[in-house]
């Protein structure tokens, strides 16, 4: 199947993730390139509130409530804005020149470079994913298109609703909606199945809402300069730890959607903070997105504001720093009050990192330890690298991250972006390389995960390689200025006109060190990296790591497709690709996870389902979870897992009385539930 039939999902998917923003941000008082760079965090935040706001409003799950939502926010949002203006206009105040001595011409460039990327994000997904209907292959892929499913069936995209994917014991917990409750929305609109709506939701966050919020931190942190803006977007299609990585390990799709708005989300701590060159945000339109973010990444996935608390971190230090140092000059007992300021400092930290780790789901989340799979030095290569395990180095990208490092640490507004970038590389290294208490303590908050973390660099490495590019282009420029100045005499007719101050010239340059640097890049317009580490997850190299095959899928999508009405779900052993076999189907599956915390009578059919024509206690627990089909494949994924053998209820189903095959294809089976005997 093709992209072409899916149109109409990507246009929804897209409009839904920022025409909520564009209007909210235009009611906060954003303008011009905050606005639309801005425009994806919004909307996400819209989409999370609206979540709740359709449980307690009683409204099924859908564009009302998002557009509730919107309209809600908007009105709050303007009004608070007309209030500001009038009573503290300093606060709704930004650099003088931003709205009057720029040309309309750097919002369209902005805008074109947006559009420009986004497309190349988009193609390079695409192109990789190949058919629209390909299953990712990881383990995590089969709780979160169930959990779509879920979604589509009961109306709602509450939390408790995502958890009772796996968990219909007590599915009171937390777990973050905002992924399913998009992709749902396109399978109840659209009537799409939960996989190909996973694939659209996903390909439309990394091109449509990642690289808007990369253009808004470059923007942010180079002082709106366009080509240096344009060079760090174009950079941030190219790293293969974000989107790409996250698209494929896990799958970890909510941690995708919450890392896409991070730039965007530090781009107003920049602004709060005041450590924007040129400040095109007012103070209190970032505040006022900053707090709606929170929302937005809660429910998209916590760990996003940990990482945004972490990132935003160097941002408060260089600003603490900077007083400190006027304290220590200017008063007479400024170095007495600096040290008290640090202790203060230190004994505030302690206290609030202890009630932190205090709170029951961020206890859960701590407590989880991933080993270390690689030395210390070796992480340390990999995070100046920008490499993983799962994803090659990319040199290239690496040199330019340092040199952009060097010349950035030189500027007092973006010293803070090297100590970002350091931390997220000091972050990586104790998840990858170290085992000891400290990295479980400081790495916790992402279950220690080396690649959770490593999809962070990208977000600081892009405007630090945009700050190298632009210095290359300006050495460019100065050379040729030189040799002008040298050597005037010897330059042939279109060369005689000097190249200071020359606009033609410091694009022509530009441009052309931008294709020099698509051209290093392995692969160029389709680069090699990315597409190898986004093809590990819906191509795997070994059987033993794939789920469903393709006649697997097309059996299950032909013999299973729902009648209208008929409510009836299938039950597969998940370790088998069973637990795809719904959503492939478009039905509702049993069992929604590899590993589940189910109910009495899951457990009793995952123990014995096979005994359905024989034990009346089986056939009852099927009847009241309304198995109308089954699934089976000799085949195991991984194998080698001993939680593989949980399911042996579900195994050896062939010629087992109140089961009827219906259609074979290589290893795979697919069974009809026969109504049971009286």
């Amino acid at each position: 199947m093709t992209w072409v039939p899916v149109l109409p999902a990507l246009v929804i998917a897209g409009l839904v993730l920022t025409v909520p923003g564009l209007v909210v941000g235009a009611a906060l008082g954003l303008r011009r390139e905050p606005w639309l760079g801005a425009a994806p965090l919004l909307s996400v935040g819209c989409v999370g509130i609206a979540i709740p706001v359709s449980a307690v409003l009683g409204i099924e799950w859908g564009l009302l409530p998002i557009v509730l939502t919107t309209l809600s926010l908007s009105a709050l949002g303007g009004g608070c804005w007309w209030l500001v203006r009038r009573v503290v206009p300093g606060l709704a105040a930004t650099d003088p020149g931003v709205h009057t001595s720029r040309p309309v011409s750097d919002h369209l460039v902005f805008l074109g470079t947006i559009a420009a990327c986004a497309v190349w994000v988009g193609a390079i997904c695409i192109h990789t994913i190949g058919d629209v209907a390909t299953v990712q292959q990881t383990y995590d892929a089969v709780f979160h298109l169930n959990a779509i499913s879920r979604v589509a069936e009961a109306g709602s995209a509450t939390p408790d609703v995502v958890v009772s994917t796996s968990n219909t014991r007590d599915p009171s917990t937390f777990y973050p909606p905002t992924f399913h409750a998009l992709g749902g929305l396109l399978v109840s609109l659209l009537g799409v199945t939960p996989v190909v709506s996973a694939n659209v939701v996903a390909v439309v966050t990394a091109a449509v809402v990642w690289v808007p919020s990369a253009a808004l931190l470059a923007h942010v942190v180079m002082a709106r300069h366009r080509f240096g803006v344009l060079a760090a977007t174009i950079a941030a299609c190219t790293f293969p730890l974000f989107p790409y990585l996250l698209m494929s390990f896990g799958v970890l799709w909510p941690n995708l959607l919450s890392i896409a708005v991070l730039p965007a989300v530090l781009s107003v701590i920049v602004v709060v903070l005041a450590q924007a060159p040129v400040p095109t945000i007012p103070w209190i339109s970032a505040l006022a997105a900053g707090l709606l973010s929170t929302a937005g990444l809660y429910y998209a996935h916590p760990g996003g504001i940990f990482a945004a608390i972490a990132l935003g971190l160097p941002v408060l230090l260089t600003v603490v720093m900077g007083r400190l140092v006027v304290l220590w000059r200017r008063f007479r007992f400024g170095p007495l009050w600096v040290v008290l300021v640090l202790v203060a400092i230190v004994l505030a930290v302690r206290v609030s990192w202890g009630w932190l780790l205090e709170v029951p789901q961020v206890a859960s989340t701590v407590q989880f330890d991933w080993p270390a799979g690689m030395t210390e030095a070796q992480a340390i290569g990999n995070a100046y690298a920008l490499a993983t395990p799962l994803s090659s180095a990319t040199w290239l990208l690496a040199a330019l991250v340092l040199w952009g490092a060097v010349v950035a640490v030189k500027r007092p507004h973006q010293r803070w972006l090297v100590l970002a970038h350091a931390l997220a590389m000091y972050l990586y290294t104790l998840a990858a390389g170290s085992d000891e208490a400290l990295s479980n303590e400081l790495t916790g908050f992402w279950y220690n995960d080396q690649y959770r973390l490593a999809a962070l660099l990208p977000i600081t490495a892009a405007p630090l390689v945009g700050i190298g590019l632009l210095g290359a282009r300006d050495m460019a420029l100065g050379a040729l200025a030189e040799w002008h100045r040298c050597c005037h005499w010897r330059a042939t007719p279109h060369m005689r006109a000097s190249s200071e101050g020359s606009r033609a010239w410091e694009w022509g340059i530009g441009v052309g060190i931008l294709g020099l640097f698509i051209l290093l890049l392995p692969g160029h317009l389709l680069p090699s990296n990315p597409r190898s580490t986004l093809q590990r997850g819906y191509y795997p190299s070994s059987q033993a790591e794939e789920l469903v095959d393709i006649p697997e899928r097309e059996l299950y999508a032909r013999l299973l497709a729902p009648s209208k009405g008929d409510g009836q779900t299938v039950i597969g052993d998940p370790w088998s690709g069973g637990g795809l076999a719904g959503p492939i189907s478009g039905r509702k599956s049993v069992l929604g996870h590899m590993v589940n915390i189910m109910d009495a009578d899951r457990q009793l059919l995952s123990r014995h389902f096979k005994e359905i024509g024989t034990d009346p206690r089986v056939c009852a627990a099927a009847q009241r979870l309304r198995v109308g089909y089954a699934v089976e494949d000799s085949r195991t994924f991984w194998p080698y897992d001993r939680r593989s053998q949980g399911y042996p209820g579900l195994d050896g189903l062939q010629s087992r009385p109140g089961l009827t095959e219906i259609g074979r294809e290589g290893t795979v089976s697919v069974y009809r539930v026969e109504p049971c005997r009286s």
